[in-house]
């Protein structure tokens, strides 16, 4: 049994994905967008933008998130933008649900001073 245990860890580890983290200034800001359930799109989820000025290659357009599921996150956004506060995003990257490599999808905000 325990010669099967570093198989295991490595399968896993094999799929574990890296989260990062970037502050952004309010000077990066581009504008924060959210999509309806009326979006032109049938069934559409309701997502949110956070677009900022190319804070990393593989976010060059900013980053997503669920509005419903993330409410916390979508009211620190508005929180940090409305206040022209800078955030720490951690972040993983990656295609969005519809497939763009541009947005980076968040996982956690901190507004700073």
């Amino acid at each position: 049994m325990t010669r099967y245990i570093p198989l295991v860890v490595l399968f896993f580890s094999a799929f574990t994905i890296a989260e990062e983290e970037v502050v952004i200034g309010i000077d990066k800001y581009q504008g924060l967008k959210v999509h309806t359930s009326l979006h032109s799109m049938s069934k559409t989820r309701k997502i949110g933008l956070f677009k900022v000025d190319n804070v990393r290659p593989a976010c060059s357009k900013g980053f997503f998130f669920e509005v419903e599921n993330d409410k916390e996150t979508y009211s620190a956004l508005l929180t940090a933008f409305t206040a022209g506060k800078k955030v720490s995003i951690a972040y993983l990257p990656g295609p969005t649900p519809w497939g763009d490599t541009t947005y980076c999808s968040i996982s956690s905000v901190e507004i700073l001073n």
